[in-house]
This record gives C-alpha cells, structure tokens and sequence, in this order.
C-alpha cells in the first residue's frame, strides 16, 4: 500500500512537473514577443526564488538565516549569483529570438560544455560511455540548427551562453558545497538574492527607460496583462524548482533522467502545439537525437559514479572523506536539477 501511494504521488508530481515547465515556456515565449523584456523577467523570477523561499525552509525545519564568512561570499555565492543572473537572461533573449523547441535543443549541449570544462579545469577524464553518449547531443544539435526555419544568430548564441554559463555554475557549485553544509534550497536562496541584487540597478539602467516610453504599456490594461505574465512566470518557475527538488528526492538518479529527458520533450511538443512554429520531421529528429544523448549521458554518468563507489577503500580513507563525498555528492545533484535553465 505505501509503494502504491508513494507511486501516485510520483505520477501526480511529475505530471505537474511537466505542466508547469510546458507553461513557463509557453508564457515566456508570448510574453517576450509581446513585450521584449528578457531582464524583467528574469528579475521576477530571482525576486520569487529570493523571497519565496523562506516559508519552504520553515516548513522543511531549516534555518533561513545561516551565517558564512565573507571569504566564502566573494568566492563562491557572489560569482555564482552573477552566472545565475547572466544564464537566465541569456536563455529568455534565447526563447525571445528562436522557437522554444528549438532553444531547449540547444540547451541539450549542456553535458558537451560539462565534461569539456572538467577536463579542462579539473583534467577529470571520463568513462568511454560518456565521450560515446555526447556523440547523439552533436549530432542532434547540428541536425537541429540546419533544419530549423526560425534560426536567428543571436538566438542561438544566447542559448549556447546560457547553456555554457550554467556549466560553469554546475561545476562551481560543488566546490562551494564542498565548503559550507547548505541544503541545495539555501544556496539557491541566496544566490538568487545576490543575483537580485545585481540584477536592480541594470534593470533600471537598461530596461525601466524603454519600459515608460513603451506605447505598448501606455494604457492601464497593457501594464496590468504585462505585469500580472511576469508574476505568473516568475511564480512557475519557483514552483518548477520546488517540484525538481521533491520528486528528486523520491526517485533514483536514473529514474530521475528518465523523468527530466520526458518533461524536455514535452516541453518541446507543447511549444510546438501551442506556439504553432513551423517544425519539419527532420528537424524534429534532430531534437529528438539530442534528448536521447542527454539520457544517455545521464545514464553513462550514473553507471561510472556507481562504479567509483564499487571501488576498495582502507577504513581511513572512509572516515577521512567518503561520508563527506557522499554528502556534496547528493547536495550538488540536487542542487544542478532545481538550478536548471
């Protein structure tokens, strides 16, 4: 009885999961073509995810006011709010300037920059499963790019710096959860509060100008419809970071690349259905290729994590740093999946 309970409660989970990402894009998409304003809402959406937060971290029993050094705020939560804020408007100018189905392909390329810039940086080399599995995001990303009849340049360039961005976020955020024990829902919090920060006096250098001399918001009902999209947009997308982090928390990681490569794949449908941009069979298998080089990359990364643990280790080994590996493990998995662009 609790194994079915717990399976309906997956189901109904997943399915908003998938219903709220499908809007949040589809919103998005109409709302930017209607007013061209990507900061704005990207500002909506770290003023939720700075302040929404709280009452979640009372209910869960964790402190939302948590001390760390200011060392710790210049390396590690300042630049990582920075990322965040540059990731989110790069992907909204992104779903501004090309098709939404399109804009996720592009994001599939994210395990591509990962495992270049680990090597790079780290010289952390990979499983012959990985380096295989990148092979259908390539492919699937070019097929994509030269089929795809709403291509804009720009577009495609603010997707592959947001994807890029968000790499670097991912791979810099662990070494900031190797530093202090934060619950995934406190460094997002925070970050997003730095972002924020960092976000209001670029936005009313930039954005609050053209935004009062806009004839489309002359009238009460325009800045009312525009202002009531940014609320809903940036409410979806903190309810999308709260629905990630809970079904993580109920699934394997397997189980839960199964349920991101099904929730990208409906948001590329629904956007097709719903935004009606012209998508040939091609290209849509370009799409396609490039979920499925996600998955598989997923899946590669799970088995070689799996094996690593299978490894021998002496008793010191152990105390001195398995419990804590673990520890920064789980946090920064769950932590990469509610920071999703």
């Amino acid at each position: 009885m609790a194994k079915y309970s717990r399976t309906v409660k997956v189901a109904i989970l997943c399915c908003l999961w998938y219903t709220l990402s499908s809007a949040n894009n589809v919103i998005g998409k109409k709302a930017l073509r209607k007013y061209p304003y990507p900061l704005t809402i990207s500002l909506f959406h770290m003023t939720a995810n700075a302040f929404l937060m709280y009452p979640i971290l009372m209910v869960m029993g964790k402190e939302y006011s948590f001390h760390y050094s200011m060392a710790f705020f210049w390396r590690f939560v300042l630049p990582l709010g920075f990322g965040k804020l540059l990731a989110s408007v790069s992907s909204h100018i992104s779903i501004w300037k090309v098709s939404v189905s399109y804009a996720h392909t592009i994001k599939a390329s994210l395990p591509i920059f990962t495992v270049t810039l680990s090597r790079i940086l780290y010289h952390e080399k990979q499983s012959q499963m990985v380096y295989l599995s990148l092979i259908p995001i390539v492919f699937g990303v070019c097929i994509a790019t030269m089929t795809e009849i709403s291509f804009e340049i720009i577009g495609m360039l603010s997707a592959l710096f947001a994807t890029a961005t968000f790499s670097v976020q991912n791979i810099y955020s662990k070494l900031a959860l190797k530093e202090v024990r934060l619950n995934p829902i406190q460094l997002l919090m925070k970050i997003s509060q730095t972002a924020l920060i960092i976000c209001i006096p670029l936005w009313l250098f930039v954005d609050t100008p053209t935004i009062v001399t806009d004839d489309r918001l002359a009238n009460f009902e325009d800045q009312i419809d525009f202002l009531f999209r940014l609320l809903v947009s940036g409410l979806i997308n903190w309810l999308q970071n709260i629905l990630a982090f809970s079904i993580l928390n109920l699934l394997s990681p397997l189980s839960y690349s199964v349920a991101n490569a099904t929730k990208r794949i409906l948001v590329i449908i629904s956007s097709v259905l719903t935004l009606k941009n012209p998508v040939t069979m091609t290209n849509f298998f370009g799409m396609m290729l490039a979920v499925l080089g996600v998955f598989l990359y997923n899946r590669a990364k799970i088995f070689q994590n799996s094996k690593k643990n299978l490894l021998p280790k002496t008793t010191k080994d152990v105390a001195a740093g398995g419990e804590e590996e673990q520890y920064v493990s789980t946090r920064y998995r769950v932590f990469h999946r509610m920071n999703g662009i």
